[in-house]
């Protein structure tokens, strides 16, 4: 597909698989790979360590860190340091680009997968994203160090979910927002396809006046593997019918 010269172009950088979950979740693949791709996020009201049945546990020193970051160390014996990382030094970060990232609006709106690790949320900053919109119900990802650099949004979407209506308008008003102060926004969910290829739609149907139909297929051109439910799909459809109506086009 291929607009005239008057509408703004967008590109990918790098090159990613594709194709559509078949049996597992996202969830269940994204664990299922080597630790360091594995989610990094905050875990909520932890007060003990598990044991692995039989005569290896699972010790405080020797865990895997993405599953049990170091502050845990401290249990809940300091102010509740037990549900913290350790605070990230950005200046001792090396910036790594996030699994799946690509700008689709070039220098102002960028998708990507789960940032797992504090030098992804790095690199953001490096490439002057102000915003992040995060799509997940399941994950949260841990600013911590970073909460000066990024204005980070919550909209709560279950993995292969369609968004409401309602969550694209509040998706929308955050990038319109980014846009009114000249920064750059990002929106990720797990893998960076079906949750956030649903609302990069919404914004073409939007910003653009694509039509769903062409708005979706310019998505998956953009991010193979983009919308990956027809209940996703649909949502879009169901967002050109009110943003023609409210505007009186037929």
């Amino acid at each position: 597909m291929s607009y005239d010269g008057n509408q703004r172009r967008c590109r990918i950088q790098g090159a990613w698989s594709t194709g559509p979950a078949q049996e597992q979740t996202e969830t269940q693949r994204l664990w299922a790979g080597p630790a360091a791709s594995r989610p990094y996020y905050v875990i909520q009201n932890v007060s003990h360590i598990p044991e692995r049945s039989g005569s290896n546990k699972v010790s405080k020193s020797t865990s895997n860190p993405d599953i049990f970051p170091s502050s845990m160390n401290n249990n809940n014996n300091n102010n509740n340091d037990s549900n913290q990382h350790t605070k990230a030094n950005p200046a001792q970060i090396i910036p790594k680009i996030p699994k799946n990232f690509s700008w689709v609006v070039d220098g102002f709106l960028a998708a990507l997968g789960f940032p797992n690790e504090a030098a992804n949320m790095m690199y953001l900053v490096k490439h002057g994203i102000k915003y992040l919109i995060s799509l997940t119900a399941e994950l949260t990802p841990s600013l911590q160090g970073f909460e000066d650099k990024l204005v980070w949004s919550q909209i709560k979407i279950k993995d292969f979910s369609p968004p409401t209506l309602q969550q694209v308008d509040e998706f929308l008003k955050v990038v319109e927002k980014a846009r009114s102060e000249n920064s750059a926004v990002a929106v990720h969910c797990l893998m960076g396809r079906g949750r956030t290829g649903c609302m990069l739609a919404c914004y073409f149907v939007k910003e653009w006046e694509l039509p769903a139909e062409d708005a979706l297929r310019y998505v998956r051109e953009l991010r193979p593997g983009s919308i990956q439910t027809r209940v996703q799909a649909d949502v879009v459809r169901k967002f050109e019918e009110n943003f023609k109506g409210a505007r009186g086009i037929t």
